[in-house]
């Protein structure tokens, strides 16, 4: 979780894509939010790094102060990404069967069947659950390196 600091100087709202313009006062008045104070992702990368600084009215060089970035928090939440749940397991095996080569031996199976040929119906069926069952747990597997490295190297902000 990305934590504010005097060096941090813009809140990301993940949920809308949308960056927090505080109301830049002195330190003894409150932020105020308006809807002059957002600016989208899109309209960030058009502008300079001055301009975003300044339609942000923050400062690059020091950052915000305590009591801003607390009030910040205070209005938006925390700075974390929205994580999406997972699909279940069994949805994940499911969709292995999209496949579109897949699909064809399914088929193939099927008119298999309609002609009374069931031993190649079977044979077919058996190598399809072999192919989608392997590709699965590859593709599983390599989810969990994902999230496994993902852990080792948290998402951090740079400029």
């Amino acid at each position: 979780m990305r934590r504010f600091s005097t060096s941090t100087s813009v809140s990301v709202r993940r949920d809308s894509d949308l960056f927090f313009i505080p109301d830049f006062q002195d330190s003894t008045s409150p932020s105020t939010t308006s809807p002059d104070m957002w600016l989208t992702g899109e309209q960030a990368s058009v502008l300079t790094s001055g301009e975003v600084e300044w339609k942000l009215q923050s400062n690059l060089r020091e950052g915000l102060s305590w009591k801003e970035a607390e009030n910040r928090r205070n209005i938006l939440g925390p700075n974390e990404f929205i994580v999406k749940e997972e699909d279940p397991i069994w949805k994940k095996y499911i969709e292995q069967f999209k496949n579109p080569l897949i699909l064809l031996l399914l088929a193939s199976a099927l008119v298999s069947v309609l002609m009374k040929q069931v031993d190649d119906a079977i044979s077919i069926t058996v190598a399809i659950i072999i192919v989608v069952t392997v590709a699965f747990i590859q593709e599983w597997r390599s989810e969990q390196s994902l999230q496994e490295l993902t852990k080792l190297v948290p998402p951090s902000c740079t400029w």
